[in-house]
């Protein structure tokens, strides 16, 4: 019987005050939709590419906003970043599926995809959170 009352005396408090604007804790942040491959994943060819599919239309290119080797790339557990890597937008969808491909990876080793917590959408804010996605390939 009490909660009805304390959730009453609490929402007037709040919209005296002004309360929270939702969309200003950023309800409209770009979300990773998709990863492959997919998180602990095994048995990965060494020739794969890595693929990531956001919830909006992202840019490449200079900059922390946007997708570019500095905010979405693939690193060796316990070692360095992959290099010799090419990054494009997709042919199926350009605007929102991103692809890492010629890689040459080693057999059996755990790699982790990366993506950057700056990275933003062109409608939407920034993930907010970096996205950290571990496979290992085949032996």
């Amino acid at each position: 019987m009490r909660r009805p009352i304390v959730f009453a005396i609490l929402l007037m408090l709040f919209s005296a005050c002004g309360g929270v604007d939702v969309a200003e804790v950023g309800d409209e942040a770009l979300k990773v939709l998709s990863l492959s491959p997919r998180a602990d994943e095994t048995g990965v060819a060494q020739n794969t590419e890595v693929v990531v599919v956001f919830s909006d239309q992202v840019s490449t290119g200079d900059g922390e906003d946007n997708v570019n080797s500095d905010t979405f790339y693939l690193e060796e557990v316990g070692g360095g970043v992959v290099t010799g890597v090419t990054l494009t937008p997709s042919s199926l969808d350009a605007d929102s599926t991103i692809v890492l491909s010629g890689l040459s990876l080693d057999s059996g080793t755990a790699y982790e995809i990366v993506v950057r917590a700056s990275v933003t959408g062109n409608n939407t804010e920034a993930i907010g959170v970096e996205v950290r996605s571990a496979f290992r390939t085949v032996d």
